[in-house]
């Protein structure tokens, strides 16, 4: 009972020293395995690469999901990209395109981003207002065998983080939804939608090249992932 509680605890704060936390009551042996795990993992700039050949059992989307979920403020991890404005309005596909805007909180943000930019990160985050959004690579746009553009859509974020007050959400792993409403996201970004909304405008461009040379772009799903993120729990309602 001890232990599950300490499991619990542990994926649920990370030790971060809040009032709710037992942490410290654990005894040291105990508590350097779980330490260890976490630290060589944040220190890698591979994290798929950092996980134990004997995990097997492991999902490695879900591992990275879960960290960069709960630590999408550090920039280390999460890098911020950065909006222009022109790419909202444009109708054709540029260096990037941006679909699905919609209003949360005040702020105007894309639900998905298609990008020669987002530096093959396994997600990014954009800065509005005073609010950050967090955005995971699902695909790409295929120019015949190539990687033409990545995709990006909205994700929710896990955890509360504060100034220096963290409260992690570990212990839902990829696929369940933050306890936090401040996470939840309007209900026009459920990812069926925003997936759907990216296909069809992908399916509408016109080719690339002339004549027989022409290339007609598609989609290629590259995360399957995001299984959980279809579930209606994740989302608000609409802001009219």
């Amino acid at each position: 009972m001890f232990r599950d509680i300490v499991f619990y605890d542990y994926y649920s704060t990370y030790n971060n020293d809040s009032f709710s936390s037992i942490f410290d009551l654990v005894p040291i042996e105990f508590k350097m395995q779980y330490v260890q795990s976490i630290t060589d993992s944040m220190k890698s700039e591979d994290l798929i690469g950092r996980i134990s050949e004997n995990s097997g059992k492991i999902n490695p989307d879900e591992y990275i999901d879960t960290i960069c979920r709960n630590y999408w403020y550090n920039d280390k991890i999460v890098p911020v990209y950065s909006l222009t404005q022109q790419a909202f309005s444009s109708t054709k596909l540029g260096a990037e395109k941006y679909l699905l805007p919609n209003y949360v909180n005040g702020n105007r943000a894309p639900g998905a981003i298609i990008t020669s930019k987002g530096g093959n990160h396994p997600y990014f985050k954009i800065h509005v207002g005073n609010k950050y959004y967090l955005y995971k690579k699902i695909g790409s746009v295929m120019k015949g065998n190539s990687n033409y553009r990545d995709i990006y859509v909205i994700s929710p974020k896990l955890g509360i983080h504060q100034g220096g007050n963290h409260q992690y959400e570990f212990y839902t792993g990829s696929l369940n939804e933050s306890i936090f409403d401040d996470n939840l996201l309007p209900e026009t970004f459920n990812y069926s939608n925003v997936e759907a909304n990216v296909i069809n405008y992908i399916n509408q461009l016109s080719p690339i090249g002339k004549g027989d040379n022409a290339v007609k772009l598609k989609y290629k799903e590259h995360n399957a992932a995001f299984t959980g993120f279809s579930n209606a729990n994740y989302y608000q309602v609409s802001e009219q």
